[in-house]
């Protein structure tokens, strides 16, 4: 009994965390089904550049990013730039991975933890490495298989 009510509990406040991100702080692209562990930080300069479609999960001390500080005035005074940063659907950010401003990471995606994605990544893909290194393959995240050759690169 115990147990149920604290899986219960995690899963409203997830729900909460989501609304209030959404609602209260800008994220207007995240799709409702997005869990968002805690410790994930998310761009607060351009909050409605990054769009998160349905039932992704972003793993705690992750970092999504929609700008970057490059351009510069006459003054020699830093602004920001913004990008839209775009994560598909039924996508998976690993602990601790890095979203790089203006990357589109195509649905059914498996980021690795750790991983520093600085370049756009194909549907059905699955990404490790600093940077990261993608891999095509057939991903099914529901049983963690993976089928196709495990060497083949694009």
């Amino acid at each position: 009994m115990r147990i149920y009510l604290i899986e219960a509990l995690s899963g409203i406040i997830r729900y909460l965390r989501s609304f209030w991100l959404r609602k209260f702080v800008g994220y207007s692209q995240i799709h409702p089904t997005v869990v968002i562990e805690g410790g994930v930080l998310l761009d607060k300069v351009y909050p409605s550049r990054i769009h998160i479609k349905a039932g992704c999960l972003v793993a705690r001390g992750s970092v999504v990013l929609s700008h970057e500080h490059v351009k510069r005035e006459l003054d020699n005074h830093r602004l920001p730039r913004g990008y839209d940063t775009h994560i598909g659907e039924n996508c998976f950010i690993g602990i601790n991975a890095v979203i790089c401003p203006g990357v589109h990471i195509g649905d059914s995606c498996i980021v690795a933890a750790g991983a520093v994605v600085n370049k756009d990544v194909p549907s059905n893909s699955l990404v490790a490495g600093v940077p990261a290194v993608i891999r095509s393959r057939s991903v099914n995240l529901i049983h963690g298989a993976t089928e196709g050759d495990p060497n083949k690169q694009i």
